[in-house]
């Protein structure tokens, strides 16, 4: 799980919290954590838990590198701690304590090892304390983008003492989410992810869309809108033909769940209403219709392009929630818009 869904699921910042941040971080670059921070959305040791809790590496407490022993950082060149963004904080007789961002990185651990002769105990540490820290201890100098730090940590320090962050919420919260997860492909897996940041086509993106949504639905169809109408495009429905299924047309003048979403541009769950529109669209995916459906409209430049369409059979009833299938839809709808820009800089 990526650090903005799993501090979303621990219930540390919004998803609204989180899209600003992400905005900030194409725009100013920097770490997604280094720009939650710099916004305000988090503290830096409720982060450091966080990422404590992904990486299954204990943190470095916040104050313990505010102020660090010269015996203890002279153990470690500046030269080696710039180029692997490691600060030496602690030592004790079982060996030295190392925060870095990537704590699981091999490389200085076992150089230090050999060097030193001594255990080295990795922290996992936020990306702005590291490079303060060098920029403090280590003379490191400070790129345009993290100029501000001293008078970041500054105001850090202060600010009223803010309480500690409820580890054991934060844990439990996590174990809760990994515990949703389903075995095999899920929404926003890898794959799908993968085809979301470097699109090809605008079919290749659908067809990722219809499969990640397809490991949590029976039935799933893309609908293109265009002239007041939706069409069928793609879908994975058991038995259907597709050729069949393009021939499909569902004017948006009349009542229906494709209309209504369309319209309303929101995810829509809930009961699959008997309209006429409703009626054949299910009989279209093989009727009797189902007890609930679900519907997403694919917005792109502030205009609905698709509609995508889902519901667990005939006379089914939709099990769990859906908020994972808002996103990977959400994830579709930008990498169609990262396809449209795409084409704009080759016609330039």
């Amino acid at each position: 799980m990526r650090l903005g869904q799993a501090l979303v699921k621990m219930g540390l910042v919004t998803f609204a919290q989180l899209e600003e941040a992400t905005e900030r971080q194409v725009a100013c670059g920097g770490r997604l954590g280094s720009n939650l921070l710099e916004l305000g959305a988090l503290s830096e040791e409720a982060l450091a838990k966080a990422l404590s809790i992904l990486h299954e590496v204990p943190y470095a407490e916040p104050a313990k590198l505010d102020t660090i022993e010269p015996r203890i950082l002279f153990l470690v060149s500046a030269d080696f701690a710039i180029q692997h963004r490691v600060i030496p904080f602690e030592r004790d007789r079982t060996g030295l304590y190392l925060a870095m961002m990537d704590p699981k990185d091999p490389a200085p651990v076992e150089a230090l090892r050999k060097t030193l002769g001594c255990e080295i105990r990795p922290r996992v540490a936020v990306e702005l304390r590291i490079l303060y820290a060098l920029h403090r201890f280590y003379k490191a100098p400070l790129l345009p983008r993290f100029n501000q730090l001293p008078v970041f940590f500054q105001g850090q320090r202060g600010k009223a003492e803010e309480p500690k962050p409820d580890v054991q919420r934060i844990q439990t919260q996590w174990e809760a989410a990994r515990g949703k997860a389903r075995p095999g492909a899920a929404p926003g897996d890898s794959e799908s992810d993968a085809v979301f940041v470097q699109p090809r086509d605008r079919e290749a993106v659908c067809r990722a869309l219809l499969r990640a949504v397809g490991a949590r639905v029976k039935r799933t169809a893309l609908f293109t809108v265009r002239d007041e109408c939706a069409f069928g495009w793609l879908a994975a429905v058991p038995g259907l033909d597709g050729a069949t299924f393009a021939l499909l047309e569902f004017p948006l003048a009349a009542p229906s769940i494709l209309r209504d979403v369309v319209q309303r541009r929101e995810f829509y769950r809930g009961a699959f209403l008997p309209l006429p529109e409703n009626l054949r669209l299910a009989a279209a995916l093989g009727g009797p219709p189902p007890q609930e459906a679900l519907a997403y409209p694919l917005i792109v430049r502030d205009k609905v392009i698709c509609v995508l369409y889902g519901d667990d059979g005939p006379q089914n009833l939709l099990l769990g929630g859906f908020e994972d299938l808002q996103k990977v839809a959400m994830k579709a709808a930008m990498a169609l818009q990262v396809l449209i820009l795409q084409q704009k800089i080759r016609n330039l």
